[in-house]
């Protein structure tokens, strides 16, 4: 959806990965946060109690914090992979995806 019209050029992409992670973060941290209380299902959930315990921030807040840096480093990377995918595709597949409303995977 992100590239449907215009691709990625340069500084845009940083741009794109926050506007995709900044809204799963504040939602997946108020999440983490008021029913599992800071148990994540991946290994931040260290880093989130290394934040809370050791350094003394906020439970929400230590959350807030290490899902904004993991989802906008997961946003990005994901970005960049499929700016390299764009990049190889060949100019027909490109101009038929422009073209058409797809949806569902088939061109």
């Amino acid at each position: 959806m992100i590239f449907k019209k215009c691709g990625p050029h340069g500084w845009d992409i940083i741009l794109k990965a926050a506007c995709v992670s900044i809204p799963a973060t504040v939602v997946g941290s108020v999440i983490t946060a008021c029913v599992f209380h800071g148990i994540t299902s991946s290994g931040s959930a260290l880093l989130v109690q290394l934040l809370n315990k050791c350094v003394g921030m906020n439970l929400t807040l230590s959350i807030c914090l290490v899902q904004a840096l993991t989802d906008y480093a997961n946003c990005a990377v994901s970005i960049v992979a499929a700016c390299a995918v764009l990049k190889v595709l060949p100019v027909q597949i490109k101009d038929a995806v422009r073209r058409s409303n797809i949806s569902n995977g088939t061109i």
